[in-house]
């Protein structure tokens, strides 16, 4: 248990309330099965944050009902969410789809089926449903990762958002792609794009790290944004350049 008065400033860092109570807990079961199973999970862990009069204004608890791994780090899991959320003024949770002010309940359940990273080819799936503030909200994301050799890594992934409210109905997607190059430790190349349609826009991030020595080493990053405008085609948004060195003298 913590608690943060109304006047507490921290010297270092931040923190993101104050006048506030916060409680913790968790506890986990774990058996470990001979043969092709590793170990197999049962717990939960919460979260409950309250003001100083012990009112609750949010808490989150997860229930792991079963989490299974295997030898080879393959994992299935289901899980249940339970939130508390109070919002104190109107929120705009999408283009003009706001959740009005009051407490708000929400169970949600999940299922992750996830293969082992030590693969070539890995996969995850993961499916989320449930109660959403005042309504429902169905995701669905999966990851796809490649690796043709041991200098090569593509990651392609997408997310699926659908979510019904009385106060309206929205979709949200993202996909997002990944190459990762490397033609020896010192010596990197990282590149990834991403689309959203709530923004409607691209972000391409590219990088390279060349670590010339121990605590010695050379960044280059273009970062590059398009957004769509009129008669749907990409404009130009953001165009950056960054070059970053690190270099420490001993002496």
């Amino acid at each position: 248990m913590r608690e943060f008065g109304e006047n507490f400033r921290p010297a270092l860092g931040f923190v993101n309330r104050t006048d506030a109570r916060e409680y913790r807990a968790d506890l986990r079961f774990r058996e470990r099965p001979e043969r092709w199973l590793r170990t197999v999970d049962t717990g939960f862990d919460f979260l409950v944050i309250t003001d100083l009069d012990s009112a609750i204004e949010s808490a989150d608890l997860r229930l792991d009902w079963l989490d299974v791994r295997t030898e080879s780090n393959d994992q299935v899991r289901f899980r249940s969410h339970l939130r508390r959320e109070r919002l104190d003024a109107p929120f705009e949770i999408s283009k003009r789809v706001i959740l009005p002010i009051g407490r708000h309940d929400f169970l949600r359940h999940e299922v992750l089926l996830s293969s082992s990273d030590t693969r070539r080819i890995r996969g995850e799936v993961r499916v989320q449903w449930g109660t959403f503030y005042t309504g429902d909200r169905l995701t669905f994301d999966a990851l796809l990762e490649l690796r043709p050799t041991r200098h090569f890594f593509i990651a392609l992934e997408a997310e699926q958002n659908r979510v019904r409210l009385p106060e309206g109905n929205f979709d949200l997607r993202l996909a997002r792609i990944r190459f990762d190059a490397m033609a020896n430790p010192s010596l990197s190349w990282t590149t990834t794009f991403q689309y959203d349609n709530a923004s409607e826009s691209l972000g391409i991030n590219s990088r390279i790290r060349w670590i010339v020595a121990p605590e010695r080493e050379l960044i280059f990053v273009v970062n590059q944004g398009f957004q769509h405008g009129d008669g749907r085609r990409l404009h130009s948004t953001v165009s950056e350049l960054v070059a970053k060195i690190q270099w420490s003298f001993r002496y």
